[in-house]
């Protein structure tokens, strides 16, 4: 859907070095200035110019000094003179784009670009750390070419390689040099988990990036909770992974019983829950994950006990390859991104585990 969105422009979020990936639509409302109602606005603009725009219509000067410290100059430039006239020339001239090993260059209607290799998919999964030297620059006339279907490098290779130094310079101006190809897997930063099989985790491990939890995609996994009920009975979170598109999680229902949540994106939910509430004092709960084998994303079967006694099984007809989500975390003892369980419409957000959690481990097959 993110590249369907961006049509008619290549690519989308995380590729700098296109259109897709760093062209944005904007509303401007202010209707004392502004008389062109609806107009549209064409002159090339960068984020780093809404807040000149912004100090300018309210009449305000950008501070040489906040709290003692000198502020450096503002790479941005006021937009407000286009309010006015939508044929305005556009007095942004230059702009560099760099992430993550894409990059780009816009000068005076062109853009030269580099698409370095790294898919916006590939986050937490290594990529290979190619040199820039091998990089296929492309050139765009954006003035005549909006949607950049016609490569020009080519048959405009003065200006490509103008373009070129021109983007050289400004990646020393704005701090980008050296350029250094990103490595995403294991081997990019230190490793809480290594090449351990077996975890124990407790209350207050919240916030685990997914990357460093336990690796239980594409295997055989099984998790043991103990928890302690008190007198008044429990609910809430014993141990999640993921959110509300994609995750699991181990809870209490309000009412006590206990439920093992998978769902698999659009794919499948699986929802196991426990014919009683538990009772005051000690209980294990156990999920096993069976997985099929014979490469990535195999499907499995999911098994919950609860203390001894298995409450059921189900079947999911495929896995994540690599993780349910980038941006939410595990953790035990709440929910600490969106809900990867149905929670109780009136709980508070996370919805804390109300007992007592002896440990989760988690052990790799």
């Amino acid at each position: 859907w993110a590249w369907a969105v961006n049509s008619p422009f290549p690519w989308w979020k995380q590729v700098a070095s296109q259109a897709g990936g760093v062209r944005n639509g904007m509303v401007i409302s202010w209707p004392s200035r502004i008389t062109d109602k609806g107009g549209l606005r064409s002159q090339y603009s960068y984020v780093s110019d809404i807040m000149p725009t912004v100090l300018e219509a309210a009449g305000i000067k950008a501070p040489a000094m906040v709290d003692g410290v000198a502020q450096k100059p503002i790479d941005g430039l006021s937009l407000t003179y286009s309010f006015s006239n939508a044929k305005a020339p556009s007095q942004r001239r230059t702009q560099i784009y760099e992430m993550m090993e894409n990059f780009g260059i816009y000068h005076d209607g062109w853009m030269a670009s580099a698409f370095h290799g790294r898919t916006p998919w590939s986050i937490g999964i290594e990529t290979k750390n190619n040199l820039f030297e091998n990089d296929t620059w492309e050139l765009y006339n954006l003035k005549v070419d909006f949607s950049q279907s016609h490569d020009l490098a080519a048959r405009e290779p003065a200006k490509l390689k103008a373009l070129q130094a021109l983007f050289m310079d400004e990646a020393a101006r704005n701090q980008v040099l050296p350029l250094r190809g990103v490595t995403m897997g294991d081997k990019a930063l230190p490793s809480l988990t290594g090449n351990r099989t077996e975890f124990t985790y407790y209350a207050g491990a919240v916030g685990i990036p997914e990357a460093e939890a336990p690796k239980m995609v594409n295997r055989s996994w099984s998790l043991d909770a103990t928890v302690t009920i008190p007198a008044a009975g429990g609910q809430g979170v014993i141990a999640t992974i993921g959110g509300i598109g994609g995750g699991w999680s181990l809870y209490l229902r309000a009412d006590g019983r206990p439920v093992f949540r998978y769902r698999l994106f659009d794919l499948k939910t699986v929802e196991l829950t426990g014919a009683t509430p538990l009772a005051a004092g000690s209980h294990s709960l156990k999920v096993n994950f069976d997985y099929d084998g014979g490469g990535y994303a195999k499907g499995a079967r999911i098994g919950f006990d609860v203390d001894g006694k298995a409450v059921g099984e189900d079947r999911v007809p495929a896995s994540p390859p690599g993780f349910f989500s980038i941006s939410e975390t595990f953790d035990v003892g709440i929910d600490s991104g969106s809900p990867a369980g149905v929670y109780p419409a009136d709980a508070a957000p996370g919805y804390r585990f109300t007992g007592e959690i002896g440990g989760v481990t988690i052990r790799l097959r």
